[in-house]
């Protein structure tokens, strides 16, 4: 199942018949430090509980790191918000989020999505 989406991102969202969810830790990147006025690196504990996932063309929208087989971003996001790394052995961190607008303060504003 896919919704339509106002184009602010350059990605859809689709819904799955899985789940995700689990506490994770989130360390801000440069352009949502910037934006929030915050250092960067600033770490917060969060929940992430959804069914849906980032796609493009009907695919998913992550990016493998073929490496590690870890998540190397979104496809089409110049500048994610927050590296996320969930409280799971073996876990690894990887950038999520979105910067819309610019990149902070120097960047023309923006908005984390």
């Amino acid at each position: 199942l896919e919704h339509a989406m106002c184009g602010v991102l350059p990605f859809d969202v689709s819904m799955t018949a899985r789940l995700t969810m689990g506490y994770c830790h989130a360390a801000l990147l440069p352009a949502a430090a910037s934006l929030l006025r915050l250092p960067e690196g600033s770490r917060f504990r969060a929940q992430q509980y959804h069914f849906s996932e980032a796609t493009a063309d009907g695919l998913p929208a992550v990016i493998v790191d073929a490496r590690t087989g870890g998540g190397a971003g979104l496809r089409g996001v110049e500048h994610p918000a927050f590296s996320v790394q969930m409280e799971a052995p073996g876990a690894l961190a990887a950038p999520e989020g979105a910067m819309a607008g610019g990149g902070g303060l120097d960047g023309g504003g923006g908005r984390t999505l």
